[in-house]
């Protein structure tokens, strides 16, 4: 049975030829903590070799579709997010719709020294518009997620004291 991101790649054929491929690569990568070592065109070109609709549809058999969580997909482009460790951008294929998720990230990544055991480094967020159907797939399983490659990103000018404050509670 294939539960690691890596198995997947490492049986990517096997999978893709059985037609399990989407079944088994949506559970497998968001259990993954982290893709250090896997290249960013490797993944990009796994979710490429999937079918769209077939990963959609095992991605609501697993619980973790819910578009409904990204208020800002209804229009179409619409805004993602992706925090990063780092004055530079780290290619990836997870984004967000929520900055204060795309904010949290590179905290919590420092907090768990994802990226060296330097809690100084500073943190970067990146943006871009996306249309509907440049998007894989949605998930929502710890956060709204996106897995997406978007054409073009850019920098979105963040303080970085905010990388270190505690979310305020805002009363409604």
């Amino acid at each position: 049975m294939v539960h690691d991101i890596k198995d997947i790649i490492s049986n990517f054929e096997s999978l893709k030829a059985k037609g399990e491929l989407e079944e088994k690569l949506i559970p497998a990568y968001l259990h993954a903590r982290h893709f250090e070592g896997i290249p960013f065109e490797t993944l990009k070109n796994l979710f490429d070799s999937c079918d769209r609709e077939l990963l959609l549809q095992k991605a609501k058999e697993h619980g973790y579709d819910k578009p409904e969580r990204h208020h800002s997909q209804s229009s179409n482009p619409f805004t993602i997010f992706r925090g990063c460790v780092g004055n530079d951008f780290r290619e990836g294929i997870s984004w967000t719709t929520d900055l204060y998720q795309a904010i949290k990230y590179p905290k919590l990544s420092k907090i768990n020294q994802s990226y060296g055991n330097n809690d100084k480094q500073p943190c970067s967020i990146w943006c871009a518009l996306v249309e509907k159907d440049e998007v894989y797939c949605y998930l929502s399983h710890y956060e709204p997620e996106l897995i997406v490659c978007p054409k073009t990103y850019w920098r979105v000018d963040v303080p970085q004291k905010i990388f270190g404050e505690k979310r305020k509670h805002i009363p409604s």
